[in-house]
This record gives C-alpha cells, sequence and structure tokens, in this order.
C-alpha cells in the first residue's frame, strides 16, 4: 500500500505542479501591489516546488526504498538526477532571494522601473491634458500596469538574474531526465513489442 501511494504521488504531483505553473502567471515584483497578484505569484512558486521538489521528494524516498533492487547504472543516473535537481532547486532559491535583496546589498545594477505615467510621458511626450493624451495614458496603464522597465539589469545583478534563470531550467531538466532514466531501465518496450 505504500508502495502504491508513492507510485500516486509521483504520478500527480509533478502534473499538478506544472499546470499550475501554465496556468497561473507571475508579474514583475514591482507590480505585485493587490493582494490577488501576491496571491496568484505565491500560488505559482508553490506550484513550481510541488513540481520539482514534490519530485524529488519522491523519488528519495522511492530509491530508499529499491536501491538494492536497481541496475548499478540506474541506481548511479537516478541519484544523480535527484542530486542535480535538489541542487539547482536549492540554488535557485537562494539565488532568487539574492537577488530581492540586491539593492541593500550593494549589487550592481538591478532592474530600474518607473511610473508609467512618467515613463510615458518622458518617453513620448504623451500627457492626459488632452482626450487623446488620457486615452493613451489609460490604455498603457490597462497594458503595462502602474510601473514599467526602463533600465534593465546588468553587470552583477544581471549576472544573478541569469544564474536564477538556469538555474530553475536545470532543475526541470534533471526531472524530465529522471522520467526518461526510469522509463529507461523499466524496459517497457519489451512489454510493447509482441514475441513471435
Amino acid at each position: 500500500p505504500r508502495l502504491r501511494l508513492l507510485t500516486a504521488a509521483r504520478a500527480v504531483a509533478p502534473p499538478i505542479g506544472m499546470l499550475i505553473v501554465c496556468t497561473i502567471p507571475v508579474v514583475p515584483r514591482v507590480n505585485r501591489i493587490s493582494v490577488a497578484t501576491r496571491l496568484a505569484c505565491n500560488v505559482h512558486n508553490m506550484g513550481a516546488c510541488l513540481y520539482v521538489g514534490g519530485y524529488n521528494l519522491v523519488e528519495v524516498i522511492t530509491l530508499k526504498v529499491l536501491w538494492p533492487k536497481l541496475d548499478i547504472n540506474e541506481r548511479l543516473l537516478r541519484g544523480v538526477c535527484v542530486l542535480g535537481g535538489l541542487v539547482c532547486t536549492v540554488g535557485f532559491l537562494g539565488v532568487g532571494a539574492l537577488y530581492t535583496q540586491a539593492d541593500y546589498l550593494n549589487i550592481c545594477c538591478t532592474d530600474k522601473y518607473n511610473h508609467t505615467e512618467d515613463a510615458f510621458r518622458q518617453v513620448y511626450h504623451l500627457d492626459n491634458s488632452t482626450e487623446t493624451g488620457y486615452i493613451q495614458q489609460l490604455l498603457a496603464l490597462e497594458s503595462f500596469g502602474p510601473f514599467v522597465l526602463v533600465d534593465s539589469a546588468s553587470g552583477s545583478a544581471l549576472a544573478l538574474k541569469k544564474l536564477e534563470f538556469w538555474l530553475e531550467e536545470f532543475a526541470g531538466v534533471f526531472v524530465l531526465s529522471s522520467h526518461l532514466i526510469i522509463w529507461w531501465f523499466g524496459k517497457p518496450l519489451e512489454r510493447l513489442l509482441p514475441s513471435f
């Protein structure tokens, strides 16, 4: 019964996590003003943790139970995938937390945002003194939210953002690789092909 529960968790947790990640978008931190937006972003992050963390946790327990029964190559490959996935996930969370504190830690040069009205006034010389300008300002606010990016990250802050991105990607790659390794060593092809 316990092994069936593990199999069910492995089959359910990653797809639900991915569905949450795919269907609930995130917005830049500066635009997370309302409670609903912050909640949506937190649910999105929970989905990512359910996908990668949930899968890796179940895989660790599975490997502990099945370790003596597995081929040495399968043990090695699945162990590398779990370890790599966990390292990338923890690294992603750590680098993300560091980036959120980059301004306080004097790490140069993070994304710079400005109020949408001010940015459009500076760049396009739009103001709301005319009806057309007022409509354009409302459209800009509706399209971009209260803040827009005016200068993207560079230097050390850009390196942190890239590292965060690639750690997240590799965490997903390790999970997918683990699935392929399980499929390969499970010998499903022998069961699918009829014997004559």
